[in-house]
């Protein structure tokens, strides 16, 4: 009888130690599968970290600033911006406008050859930036855009044709600059067109006599021929922001 006590006890024991040991391994299998699963945030972090990266955050980087990414601050920043360059551009097609009506083409070229650097000057007075063109196939060799300038007409104009929203506004240490793509017009084609299709002989004569270097042509209805370019300090934003919350 004590016999077989002590073996059914034995074989009881061994069983339970079997069992024990079975548990204790499923755990540590669980636990390691939880451990080598990726964690959500850990997956979304690697996802960002190796996102391709798109022409646009390539361009963030190269401009030495940043691109505005929508922050209070950034929208106040270009829509001011805006504002001048809107203003600016108003000016210029009034006065182009005007000669055109006084002498043609070539009166609004000799126009825009003696007065279009100087046009915006109390423009710029007003509101404490520099206001310029700049463009990819300028007529005036000083208005050459910037490689990252250039990069940037590229995407404009591939947003014209996708709808895609581009932000157009660099950020300095103290400053802004913003970006307001020069959309040819029609009657843009009268200098700045196809040689011997929009542009009239004569008038062609006159823009190689005035502009040996010239490069701004070839272009079609539609097409981004430059950049209105705006920059102003940051303390000069402060102060328009300043006066509309006063308002």
């Amino acid at each position: 009888m004590m016999g077989f006590t002590f073996k059914t006890q034995f074989y009881y024991k061994k069983n339970t130690m079997k069992r024990i040991s079975f548990l204790i391994l499923l755990s540590a299998l669980a636990l390691g599968a939880c451990d080598s699963a990726p964690k959500e945030n850990e997956e979304e972090k690697i996802t960002e970290a190796d996102r391709p990266k798109t022409r646009l955050d390539s361009l963030k980087e190269r401009m030495g600033g940043n691109l505005a990414t929508g922050t209070e601050v950034d929208k106040a920043a270009a829509a001011f911006g805006e504002k001048v360059a809107m203003e600016a551009a108003g000016i210029l097609r009034s006065n182009l406008q005007g000669a055109m009506e006084e002498g043609g083409v070539e009166q609004a070229l000799v126009h825009c050859f003696e007065a279009a650097e100087t046009l915006h000057q109390p423009l710029a007075q007003k509101y404490e930036a520099q206001i310029s063109r700049v463009s990819h196939k300028p007529r005036n060799p000083d208005n050459e855009a910037s490689g990252h300038e250039k990069e940037l007409i590229s995407i404009l104009q591939s947003q014209l044709k996708t709808g895609e929203e581009v932000p157009a506004l660099k950020e300095e240490t103290d400053a802004f600059t913003y970006y307001h793509p020069i959309i040819t017009q029609q009657m843009c084609l009268n200098c700045h067109g196809v040689k011997e299709q929009d542009i009239a002989e004569l008038d062609l004569m006159t823009i190689e006599l005035m502009y040996p270097t010239d490069r701004a042509t070839g272009f079609k209805a539609g097409d981004i021929r430059g950049l209105w370019k705006v920059r102003f300090s940051k303390n000069r934003l402060q102060q328009e922001m300043n006066s509309k919350e006063a308002i």
